[in-house]
Parts: C-alpha cells; structure tokens; sequence
C-alpha cells in the first residue's frame, strides 16, 4: 500500500515538473524568447513525445521563425495525434503554403474528403500549377474569383514555357506572400536562362530576404554555378539556419574540399543520417573527401567502393584517379583519365596528366604489362608532344593483343628512329605479314 502511494506520488511529481516547464516554455514564448522556449519545449517532449500542448507550442514558435517546413512537420505530427481537429490539418497545409512545397501541399489537400477542400482550392490551384498539372489548375482557377490575384497569377504561368518577367513583375509586389515569392523566383529563373546575372542575383536576393527558408540555399547555388565559392559558403552558412536540401550541402561539402578545409568538412557526414540511398551515397561521398584530404588512402578506397557507379563528379573522378595512382590500379586510372577526356567544355591537359602518370607508366612497362597499359597510352599520346613511353607502351600493348598496325609503327619509327625496341616490334610484325624484304632493310638499317 505505501508503496502504491510513493509510486503515484513520484508520477505526480514527474507531471507536475513537466507541467511546470511546460509553463515556462509558453511564458518564454509570450516575451518573445524563442531560443529559451524552445530549449523548454523540447525538455517536455523528451519526457512525453506525444505532449499535444508541447507540439502546439513548438509549431507556433517555428512560424513566429518563418521556419515553415520545421512547423508543417509539427502539424503533420498532430494531425497523427488528433485526427478529430481539423485546424491542424489547416494549419498543416498553410505551413506547406508559405514554404512553397507544392507537391506536399497538392497530397495534403488531395488527402481530405472532397467536402473539406473547398476552403483551400486557391492554394490547391497554385500548387497544381507550380507541380506541371495546368488542366487541373486550370479547372479550379475558373471557379475563383476572376480578379483574386491567384486567378491572375495562375493565368500567367503558361504549362510549356516560362512566363515573362514583364507579366511576373506586378506579381512580386502581391500581397499574398506566397505568390509574392513564388513571382520572384520565376524571375530569378527567366534571367538566369538569358545569362543575365546580376539581374538573376538581384530576384533571389530579394526573394531570400522576404522568405530565407525558400531562397536562401537557391542563392548558394547560384553562386555554386557561377564558380563563386566564397560566395556560395556564405550563402549555404546562412541557409542551414533555415532550410538546405541535400544537394546543396553536397555542394558546400565540395566547396570546403576545393579549398582543403579538412577540418570544417568532417562534421558533414553527420548531415546525412536520415534518408535512404542517395543519403547513404552522399554521405560516403563526403567521407571519400575527407579521406582524400588527410591522405587517408585506405579509407578512400573503401568509401570509393560504397559510392560505385553513383556519383559521377569531376571530384569523384580526380578521387579515383588518385587512388588509382596510389594502389597501381591501372584500370582505375584508365577510366579516370577516359572521364577527364570527356568533360565538356574543358580541354584534356595530356602532359600534365602523363606527368603524373608517368611512375606507374614506367613500372608497367619494366613489368611487361603492355595489354593492361595500351589503352591509357593510347589516350596520352600527343602527336604535337610526342613521348617514346607512351608510344613503346601504345604499340606493344596493341600487338600483344594481335592488333599490329604497320602504319602506327611505321609512324612511331619516324618520331624515334633508331629506337630499338620500336625496330624490333617492326620487323616483328613485317617477319608476321611475310614482308620479309623490309624486315631485312630494318635489320640492316637500310
């Protein structure tokens, strides 16, 4: 019996601490010291993760931050707790509104029984049109008021081509926040698609000072794009108090690589935690760079292993061909070298990379691994540059796999004449196409 009345005292008091910080968070909330009210809040829901009044209160400090996405997870919750109160469904799919995630918004509504969809068809009608569903949007916008600025809006984006920025301008003066925004961002794409820059710059600026949730990371990657890293850093900085997809810390993880910043790139990986296999494959990817910067080559290769055919990034492939050097891994090498070759818009630098080849071009060679090497001399060679490895290495390999061109030797011979095993692969294959004469006229110089 006593003990039955100790057990219920102590809940009492466990409910009457939770109660009593659970006061202290509203009261923070109602001064306006959100930090402090949070850290409160969270403190109740550690104890009890189904806290209604806790969730509330978190969701409504999340909107007082402008934190949108953070606050329709909130209502989301709550909507799973208390599926008998539809103002959190409502206030769900505001949250979804303001951070203009559309597709989320779209199945938020689309998931209510048809008599409760009324009071959110002009958001439903921007959703459909921003998610390429003009028909549907098109079918709600003739039921709105002809001149709300939704209907207006709506009949400005076209389903094939962007809008002109001369038809978004009224626009990014709206009075509905979201279409406010949602107007800039266009513009910010418009000019962007015409290489005007600093016009593109300007539209997202603006766009991030009213809504940093929705703009702010879209300004680090323009930045990222530009080549403005710096830029980009800062602008990813200030994102990640607000809202960065994955993408785009991939992309700040690659800026702190660029500029050797081992120190600030390890904490990255712990950004990829939840998720499913692109999580899993950026997450070894920040790991593969890392590794690479401390020269940490066993981990490199590990992590290279886990990442496979997932990534395929100028980084990736500098990574490999690393690695590749460093293990002797030949066909590593070729294929990096192969994707260097292929990247667009950037001329392949032969004698730079042949000098960093070169040891392993050498050891090859001194252990006969002609048809392993053939291919990557082939790519290296530089008729303007021509190197007598590179050759030796090209035109064994290739008659080691029975491939003999007397054209290419013939070729060889003439920018090394004289060169002896060039002469001896030559009468070699003149003895095997029975051209016995010039095989004699090289056996005897002449």
């Amino acid at each position: 019996m006593l003990l039955a009345i100790g057990f219920s005292a102590l809940i009492l008091h466990k409910n009457w601490k939770r109660l009593k910080t659970f006061q202290e968070a509203g009261e923070l909330f109602r001064k306006g010291d959100l930090t402090g009210a949070k850290h409160k809040i969270r403190a109740v829901l550690r104890k009890d993760h189904s806290h209604e009044g806790a969730i509330v209160m978190l969701a409504e400090i999340f909107e007082t931050e402008k934190l949108w996405r953070p606050a329709a997870g909130c209502w989301g919750r709550l909507c799973s707790l208390n599926r008998l109160e539809d103002k959190y469904q409502a206030r769900k799919i505001n949250a979804l509104y303001r951070a203009l995630a559309f597709k989320d918004l779209a199945a938020a509504v689309e998931s209510l029984q048809a008599g409760k969809r009324k009071a959110f068809e002009p958001m439903y009608a921007l959703a459909l049109a921003r998610c390429e569903r003009p028909e549907e949007a098109e079918k709600i916008r003739a039921s709105l008021d002809p001149d709300s600025e939704t209907a207006r809006f709506i009949g400005v984006l076209p389903a094939s081509a962007a809008p002109s920025e001369k038809a978004l301008e009224p626009f990014c003066r709206a009075d509905d926040p979201v279409i406010a925004e949602t107007a800039r961002l266009l513009c910010f794409e418009s000019a962007f698609n015409r290489a005007d820059y600093p016009a593109a710059e300007a539209a997202l600026k603006s766009a991030a000072e009213s809504n940093p949730e929705t703009a702010t990371y879209l300004l680090g990657d323009f930045y990222y794009r530009r080549g403005e890293l710096d830029a980009a850093k800062e602008a990813y900085a200030q994102a990640a108090n607000w809202f960065l997809p994955e993408i785009s810390t991939v992309r700040w993880a690659e800026i702190l690589f660029l500029q050797t910043r081992l120190d600030e790139l390890k904490p990255f990986d712990a950004k990829f935690v939840r998720g499913g296999k692109t999580t899993l494959v950026y997450s070894a990817y920040v790991r593969a760079m890392a590794a690479y910067l401390a020269n940490d080559f066993d981990a490199l290769g590990r992590e290279l292993q886990v990442l496979g055919d997932s990534l395929d990034t100028q980084i990736v492939v500098m990574m490999r061909f690393a690695h590749g050097l460093k293990t002797g891994d030949v066909g590593k090498v070729t294929e990096a070298v192969a994707a260097f070759r292929a990247i667009p818009g950037r001329p392949f630098d032969a004698s730079g990379t042949l000098a960093r080849v070169r040891p392993l071009l050498e050891r090859c060679y001194r252990e006969g691994r002609f048809r392993e090497t053939a291919r990557l001399a082939a790519m290296l060679a530089n008729a303007q540059q021509p190197d007598l490895l590179v050759t030796r290495l090209a035109l064994l390999g290739r008659a080691a796999s029975g491939e003999q061109d007397t054209g290419e030797i013939k070729r060889g011979l003439e920018r090394f004449p004289g060169d002896p095993v060039l002469t001896r692969l030559a009468i070699s294959t003149a003895l095997g196409k029975g051209d016995n004469q010039n095989a004699l006229a090289l056996i005897t110089g002449r």
